[in-house]
């Protein structure tokens, strides 16, 4: 694991691949998306959003995501 204490970037580290979870960032939430990746070594996480913007994949630093809502099955 990368030298971050955020919690959420250690929940992602954790969270199976395809979970579907609502992000939220300073300011705005992004909902829906379907988690697809995350590299610890450089904090990156990947989701691909299907509602918004069908097929199109998001890319943040775990270290900006507020909080992470995850959806239930």
């Amino acid at each position: 694991m990368g030298e971050h204490t955020k919690c959420v970037c250690e929940q992602l580290e954790r969270l199976q691949l395809g979970t579907e979870v609502d992000v939220f960032l300073t300011g705005t939430t992004l909902e829906d998306l379907i988690f697809t990746n995350f590299n610890p070594d450089n904090f990156c996480v990947t989701f691909v959003d299907n509602t918004t913007e069908p097929g199109s994949i998001i890319v943040l630093d775990c270290r900006d995501i507020q909080a992470l809502r995850i959806e239930a099955e």
